[in-house]
């Protein structure tokens, strides 16, 4: 019997790190296989290809940081650090994605957790983000992670409130930002191997609209 979806997911090899701006065509492609109801979640409407496609590759796009989760070396969520009037002062919002065969396993939490600690090392004491009604698994998360859920007109807005960094939180992003460059070293190696001793795989590509 062939194994279900539940069961690939808990044995898969799950990675998560920071993604470089030169990585965009991974976001793309992640946001190109959401489903309808994960990207209304995200963007907290309906959008089509042409504006993922526009909100990844437009000059407007600046995220401070981004976080992925990569499951067997596919990137299948995100989680965005974005500065709240252009640059760090303190206060920041975050948004999440996770394409949805891969929800509800933890990986949200996470991408969460890691966006947290890196929000704390870099002297953002509140991080907000805004989630429509129904989106009871972040308003969940959210809560989990000590932050405060208030309704407003058509959306809830969530705020955490960070604590300092300390050697501790500091020591936590260090070991992760080597582990997630000694990952991105490997899957590079894996579809560039001028040596031809690993398997290969393809570039990743977004699919036509």
């Amino acid at each position: 019997m062939a194994p279900s979806m539940s069961d690939k997911a808990a044995f898969a090899s799950v990675v998560v790190r920071r993604l470089r701006r030169s990585e965009m065509n991974l976001v793309i492609d992640h946001f190109m296989r959401l489903d309808d109801e994960s990207r209304r979640r995200r963007f907290c409407r309906p959008v089509n290809d042409a504006y993922l496609r526009s909100y990844v590759m437009g000059e407007k796009y600046r995220p401070g940081h981004i976080e992925g989760v990569f499951v067997d070396g596919v990137l299948r969520g995100i989680a965005e650090l974005r500065p709240l009037g252009g640059e760090y002062r303190g206060h920041a919002e975050a948004a999440f994605s996770v394409e949805l065969p891969f929800q509800r396993r933890g990986l949200g939490t996470r991408l969460f957790e890691r966006l947290v600690l890196r929000a704390r090392n870099h002297g953002i004491h509140t991080l907000s983000m805004a989630c429509l009604p129904e989106n009871r698994a972040m308003q969940t998360l959210a809560r989990r992670l000590g932050g405060s859920i208030v309704r407003w007109p058509g959306e809830m807005q969530g705020t955490l409130t960070e604590e300092p960094a300390n050697v501790f939180s500091m020591a936590r992003e260090a070991v992760a930002e080597m582990a997630g460059t000694a990952f991105a070293t490997l899957d590079w190696w894996a579809r560039y191997d001028p040596t031809g001793w690993m398997p290969r795989r393809a570039p990743s590509r977004s699919r036509a609209a």
